[in-house]
């Protein structure tokens, strides 16, 4: 979901009328969701950088470089 379609469908509930303090709710799981993303990203940049390290041993092993 991105952070417009969001936003829109926290807009529309919070017109709905209900005593929440959704606006706070929004900040708090907008928040908790940049978290993820950034947590995603560094685990596929840890992969990545583990596989690069395989191929790269492998290739010395193969003597493909030095």
């Amino acid at each position: 979901m991105s952070r417009h379609t969001f936003r829109r469908s926290v807009s529309s509930i919070i017109d709905t009328g209900l005593e929440l303090d959704l606006e706070d709710v929004a900040d708090r799981i907008e928040s908790a969701l940049d978290i993820w993303q950034i947590w995603q990203k560094s685990q596929r940049a840890q992969n990545g950088s583990k596989e690069l390290s395989v191929e790269l041993e492998r290739l010395m092993a193969q003597g493909t470089i030095v």
